[in-house]
Order: structure tokens, then sequence, then C-alpha cells
């Protein structure tokens, strides 16, 4: 979460596996304590570059860059 700018923000990680691929949702507060919105400009960039970052740290299988059967 502090990799995609949210810092100490409360979140809630949800692991599904009703699909093919295995995967999970994450779900977090855009309101800071103080009352200060999280910049969302760029969240799917950052989204992606963590996706890509948590592959390599962890060897997991990268997301293909296409959708397959």
């Amino acid at each position: 979460m502090e990799y995609m700018g949210y810092g100490e923000q409360p979140f809630v990680v949800v692991r599904h596996r009703d699909t093919k691929h295995e995967h999970v949702h994450i779900v977090s507060a855009t309101i800071k304590e103080d009352g200060s919105q999280i910049n969302l400009s760029h969240d799917f960039k950052r989204s992606m570059a963590t996706q890509r970052h948590l592959e390599k740290q962890y060897g997991l299988s990268p997301l293909p860059e296409t959708k397959q059967e």
C-alpha cells in the first residue's frame, strides 16, 4: 500500500479463487485522517507498476498482456 501511495490508510484484501486465475481485490480509504484526499492521478499506472514489482519480488506468474480463454 505504501508503494501505491496509500501509506497508513486502512485497507481490506479479499482473495478470490472463483475464476480460472486466483486473484485479490484491495479496497482502501482515499481520505486521510486529516481530511485531505489521496491524489488518485495515475492510479492505474501505479497499480500496474506495483503489480509488476510484486510479481518479480515473490516469483509470481505475470498477468497476461491480453485476455485468454
